[in-house]
C-alpha cells in the first residue's frame, strides 16, 4: 500500500510538472523594453525596468499562447535624470495618474520564421492596437523572444503637439521565459 501511495504522488508530480511545461505560465528571467526617438534632429535613446506579466508562449501551439505585461512609468531612464523627470510629467507620460504601461496580446500568427504578436498597448489612458513582428530562440529550458516596432507617440497623447520631437518611436522588447 505504501509503494502505491508513492507511485500515485510520484505520477501526480510528473503530470503537475508535464502541464506546467506544456501549458502553464513561464517565468520571466529577465527583460529589456529600449525606445528610440528623434528628439531636435538627436536620436534619444531610453528605457524602461520592472517589467512584469503572465508568459504562456508555446512555438507549436502559438495560436493558443497568451501574454500580458506591465511596465513601471516611472522606471524611465535616458541617461539625463533632467530628461528623466520631465517625461514623468503630465505633458508626457503623466506619471501621477497613469503609472503603468499595459500589454495584453489578442493573439498570434506566424510568417515564415517570424511570429507576429497582435497585442493591445495602454499608454495614458489610450489603447490601441499594434503588431510586434518577433523571433524566438530556444537555448534549453529558456527562451529568448525579440521584437521591435513602431509606434506613433501622438495617439497615445505623449508629448504634446512638439514640433521638434519625431512622432514616431522605436521599440525594441526583449524577453528571457524559463519554461
Amino acid at each position: 500500500m505504501h509503494n502505491i501511495k508513492r507511485i500515485v504522488f510520484f505520477c501526480l508530480i510528473q503530470l503537475f510538472w508535464l502541464s506546467t511545461y506544456v501549458f502553464g505560465q513561464q517565468k520571466l528571467v529577465s527583460s529589456k523594453v529600449v525606445f528610440t526617438i528623434e528628439n531636435a534632429g538627436i536620436e534619444v535613446n531610453g528605457s524602461f525596468t520592472g517589467l512584469t506579466g503572465n508568459f504562456r508562449f508555446n512555438s507549436d501551439n502559438y495560436l493558443g499562447s497568451t501574454m500580458e505585461a506591465i511596465i513601471p512609468v516611472s522606471t524611465i531612464q535616458t541617461g539625463n535624470s533632467m530628461r528623466d523627470g520631465h517625461l514623468k510629467k503630465k505633458e508626457y507620460f503623466d506619471v501621477e495618474q497613469y503609472s503603468e504601461i499595459k500589454i495584453k496580446s489578442k493573439f498570434f500568427g506566424k510568417q515564415g520564421d517570424q511570429f507576429r504578436g497582435y497585442f493591445l498597448l495602454s499608454i495614458k489612458g489610450v489603447t490601441k492596437e499594434v503588431i510586434v513582428p518577433f523571433t524566438m530562440i530556444e537555448k534549453g529550458q529558456a527562451m529568448l523572444l525579440n521584437g521591435t516596432f513602431e509606434l506613433n507617440r501622438r495617439d497615445y497623447n505623449v508629448g504634446g503637439k512638439s514640433l521638434l520631437m519625431s512622432d514616431k518611436v522605436k521599440i525594441q522588447v526583449s524577453l528571457e521565459l524559463l519554461r
